[in-house]
């Protein structure tokens, strides 16, 4: 016959002190825990901010958009030449001239437009202007060219003015947007 089971002992770790496991995880101090930190000395305010009570910083004002001018309420009868960023063109610029759509363009003949550099356009319900687009422009001075004396040519000036200063002036004119195959306008006044 066999011998019973003796039974198993188990095994027991030895209990360690505090001292035996105390890790360090911080060696310069020999602490488990971290260090408490030292407060920060108090800041001093900058030299100007002693001279008196706190301000509210004063808010600068922005520069209004430049193409954004604030124009009369309709109906209008005149439009000032700066408002409308009027100016001459000479008519060999056009032809190197890239294609934007922001500009509109009026041919007159050159003591109009000269009044209408110094004094602004005067609107008319009867008479209004005819502006084109670039593309427009061009096509209608190639075929003045083509039916017209070319020293005729001469005495016309271009001007061109911002179209969204007065794109609320603007009517679609059809005959010529078809016969040139570009945007036409009348401006008038309404």
């Amino acid at each position: 016959m066999s011998a019973p089971p003796t039974p198993r002992r188990k095994r027991s770790r030895p209990k360690s002190s505090t001292a035996q496991t105390q890790l360090t995880l911080y060696p310069h101090t020999n602490a488990v825990t971290p260090p408490k930190r030292q407060a920060k000395p108090a800041r001093r305010p900058p030299a100007h901010a002693a001279q008196g009570p706190a301000q509210a910083p004063t808010a600068t004002p922005k520069q209004a958009d430049l193409f954004t001018h604030p124009l009369p309420p309709l109906p209008r009868q005149h439009l000032n030449a700066q408002d409308i960023r009027l100016t001459a063109i000479p008519i060999g610029h056009l032809a190197t001239t890239p294609e934007k759509d922001q500009w509109l363009y009026l041919a007159v003949p050159e003591p109009t437009a000269a009044e209408y550099l110094a004094h602004g356009i005067t609107l008319s319900r009867t008479h209004p202007l005819l502006l084109a687009t670039l593309r427009g422009m061009q096509a209608w001075l190639a075929k003045l060219h083509e039916q017209e004396d070319p020293e005729q040519l001469d005495h016309i000036c271009i001007l061109r003015l911002h179209k969204t200063m007065v794109a609320e002036l603007l009517e679609p004119e059809p005959d010529q947007s078809a016969l040139f195959a570009a945007p036409f306008y009348w401006l008038k006044t309404f």
